[in-house]
């Protein structure tokens, strides 16, 4: 476990790193039973906390304005976890990215700001 905002587990240099993402009123520990219960050993699991359980406070279909600052904040952590995983010499092709319920729209809005071509993998079960 990396810290109250965060929690990991797994090998430093399993073969891929998933980032695993909560949604509104969920928490890490939420994504990490999940992927306790994918019995993958060798992949490291990263599950970052929503501040007060949600990423940004109104419906995704709002005016980008009325989830400022929250959404912008949140956008920039999201792509700080994985550019800090490629810095630490994961390839995008073994970064995957896992989200539930508001989470999914946080991937698709940090790919619209130039960041599609980071990561490859995706996965986004009905939440």
């Amino acid at each position: 476990m990396a810290s109250e905002e965060q929690l990991e587990f797994g090998p430093r240099d399993g073969r891929a790193v998933a980032i695993l993402v909560h949604g509104r009123g969920g928490s890490p520990h939420d994504m990490a039973a999940f992927a306790q219960r994918l019995g993958q050993d060798n992949v490291r699991f990263i599950m970052p906390a929503a501040p007060g359980g949600s990423w940004y406070s109104q419906r995704f279909m709002s005016p980008r304005a009325q989830n400022e600052p929250f959404l912008t904040q949140t956008l920039d952590r999201y792509a700080n976890l994985i550019e800090d995983t490629l810095a630490r010499g994961i390839p995008a092709e073994r970064i995957v990215l896992g989200a539930f319920r508001k989470a999914p729209v946080l991937r698709r809005k940090c790919f619209s700001r130039g960041r599609d071509a980071m990561v490859p993998h995706s996965y986004s079960p009905a939440g």
